[in-house]
């Protein structure tokens, strides 16, 4: 599938939450730091990569917007959100064939995979909410209010525990949505000018990172 080019961001100090058991550390880091940090927590795939990739396997899908793409290679699934104005969540194989939906996601946006791969989470913005959606039956299973206005965005799962970013320009913040489905905001004192991007490594840890644009 053709993957657009990424924009170019500017990071402001990063915030980093390092989780063992019950014990929860903060630690704050230069933009250039941040950068750095955030490049080794996720996995990006360079401009000539894109160029080179997309000039001989282009495959046209059937999505206007996009807006985040996660791989559950173990079920051979690419799940890609379209953002606002969508109503659901595209599958695909992992060539981008095969396309089906997930209906009923309005304005999916940020997607994460539990760390043991059988469930999908989606933010939904505009229901003020983040969907679970079991990776082997492509179904909703649960569905959890994170409160009026709160606008969830971003998401990640470190931990054992699915993080998210939530908020509008002006005022943020760092939720958190436990296995029992306990939804608990204000996660991080500090303050935030907008919704934050979250972050963690490829493989379950304890290490979560959150930044604004």
């Amino acid at each position: 599938c053709h993957v657009p080019a990424f924009p170019r961001v500017t990071l402001r100090p990063l915030i980093v939450k390092v989780m063992w058991g019950p014990l929860v550390k903060l630690a704050r880091f230069s933009s250039p730091t941040a950068a750095a940090l955030l490049v080794g927590l996720t996995a990006v795939i360079g401009p000539g990569a894109v160029d080179s990739y997309a000039a001989s396997d282009d495959v046209p899908l059937p999505i206007a917007h996009f807006a985040h793409m996660v791989v559950d290679a173990p079920h051979g699934h690419l799940f890609i959100s379209g953002g606002a104005g969508t109503d659901g969540i595209l599958v695909t194989d992992l060539d981008g064939g095969n396309p089906t939906m997930i209906s009923g996601e309005p304005g999916a946006t940020g997607l994460a995979l539990s760390d043991d791969g059988s469930v999908l989470y989606a933010a939904l913005p505009d229901q003020d909410a983040i969907a679970a959606i079991s990776t082997e039956k492509l179904t909703e299973s649960a569905r959890y209010g994170t409160g009026a206005g709160t606008r969830p965005d971003s998401l990640a799962v470190a931990g054992g525990t699915l993080w998210f970013g939530y908020g509008t320009a002006g005022g943020g913040g760092i939720g958190s949505v436990e296995g029992t489905g306990t939804v608990t905001l204000r996660q991080d004192s500090g303050s935030w000018a907008a919704a934050p991007m979250l972050a963690t490594t490829p493989t379950p840890s304890g290490v979560l990172a959150a930044a604004v644009q």
